[in-house]
């Protein structure tokens, strides 16, 4: 009886040690998997226009590859470094919280270029159920903290719903359509600084170029605007409107010397409105009525679209017969309005937008505007087709893949810009 007792003793030790040496294996396993931000891979390791590190696949190949275009985009249109990344966790004994990993992970990177620190980061952390955006010390101004706030809210259910590859692509994609919204765009864009005395002989170049096609614009518009004996103020600015179209077209290249033009249009523009334009029916010289006295005399919604500077309007009264004549311009935020078909008002408001579906390489995706009317308060939607993605290629041999005879390819790879952050951003968990 105490031999079977000894050898059954025996054989639970055995047990015991089998289990307890799985269980280190199985910590020293869960440690490995615990990143740093020294094991974590940069995706800039795998080429210049990558930017999702994505070790444990937690994003699919698909979103992946959507995210990386998005990123690449942006960096084209604002030159906004944004790093994604996906992971199961990060090491406990090393950072105190996820904002903390994040943050290490930014600076140690240096992610944004450094003259101007515009860069982003995402950060997904599965197993601690957290994700955070760090932003750069030269887009916090922009990118601000409560705007982050926002952005993570507004998608924070599909990451409640374990969807990784739907919270991050919204996510990001939000990110990059907020930062290329024109204002934050040329904001972006004018936040350049030379960093080499190359540099700024090309920064006096751009601006000398545009004020030539300032001044060039100015006089073209000048003698459009002579006019024909005849004609009323009215008529005579119409004919400059292509000019004022081909003008806006190129704000988004030269926003500072064509905001001189734009100042000599409305100037030069508003003149010309007081021309006195004579009266159909008995061909008298028509008097404008005051500014003070029209406010009254309009509708709700014209004072509404005056108001918005989507629409002007000049009233003419004819002494003689007592005509009167209603002329309608269009005010210099005319285009940032829609027409309400509530009450008729050019008054509707672009509030947000979202992404329905997202564009692939081989359909296209739909998004939705929100709009709300700031007359008659009426809100609607309306959906917005979104073109297919293109793919990108590098012409630059040092970055492009090659041919080589041993029947490879071979791809160097990039690097941050070196930029760094302070903190700026928000969190969340879900």
């Amino acid at each position: 009886m105490s031999f079977y007792f000894c050898t059954f003793a025996a054989e639970m030790k055995t047990i015991r040690f089998i289990l307890s040496v799985l269980c280190i294996a199985a910590g020293l396993y869960a440690h490995a998997e615990a990143y740093t931000i020294e094991t974590i891979p940069s995706p800039k390791e795998e080429g210049q226009h990558f930017y999702v590190s994505n070790p444990d696949g937690v994003l699919s190949a698909e979103t992946e590859s959507y995210l990386n275009e998005i990123a690449t985009n942006l960096d084209k249109s604002t030159e906004v470094e944004m790093a994604i990344v996906a992971i199961n966790t990060w090491d406990e004994q090393e950072y105190s919280s996820t904002y903390s990993f994040a943050l290490r992970l930014f600076n140690y990177w240096g992610i944004g270029k450094a003259d101007k620190n515009t860069g982003v980061l995402v950060l997904l952390a599965v197993e601690d159920r957290d994700i955070q955006i760090i932003t750069g010390k030269g887009i916090e101004g922009i990118l601000t903290d409560a705007e982050c706030g926002y952005i993570l809210d507004d998608n924070l259910s599909y990451l409640s719903d374990n969807d990784w590859d739907g919270g991050m692509s919204h996510i990001c994609n939000d990110i990059a359509n907020y930062l290329m919204e024109d204002e934050n765009r040329s904001e972006l864009l004018l936040g350049w600084h030379p960093a080499s005395t190359e540099d700024g002989w090309l920064l006096a170049g751009y601006f000398m170029l545009g004020f030539i096609i300032m001044i060039v614009l100015a006089l073209v518009t000048y003698k459009k605007w002579q006019g024909e004996p005849g004609q009323s103020g009215p008529e005579i600015r119409k004919k400059g409107d292509d000019v004022q179209g081909c003008a806006g077209c190129l704000m988004f290249i030269f926003p500072i010397p064509l905001l001189f033009y734009y100042i000599y249009h409305r100037i030069a523009g508003r003149h010309l409105q007081t021309i006195p334009i004579v009266c159909k029916k008995c061909g008298t010289t028509m008097v404008m009525i005051p500014k003070k006295q029209l406010t009254p005399l309009l509708t709700k919604q014209q004072q509404t679209e005056q108001k918005l500077d989507a629409r002007t309007f000049d009233k003419w009264h004819c002494p003689h017969c007592g005509e009167e004549e209603l002329l309608t311009h269009k005010g210099i935020y005319y285009t940032r309005y829609d027409v309400c078909s509530e009450c008729g008002a050019r008054a509707g408001k672009l509030i947000r937008n979202a992404v329905v579906k997202h564009p692939t390489y081989y359909q296209t995706g739909e998004q939705k505007n929100f709009y709300k009317c700031e007359c008659c308060g009426k809100e609607w939607t309306s959906l917005v087709t979104l073109r297919k993605l293109e793919r990108s290629y590098s012409s630059s041999s040092s970055s492009s893949s090659s041919w080589g005879g041993g029947g490879g390819s071979s791809r160097s790879s990039g690097s941050w810009g070196g930029g760094s952050s302070s903190g700026g951003g928000a969190g969340r968990h879900f």
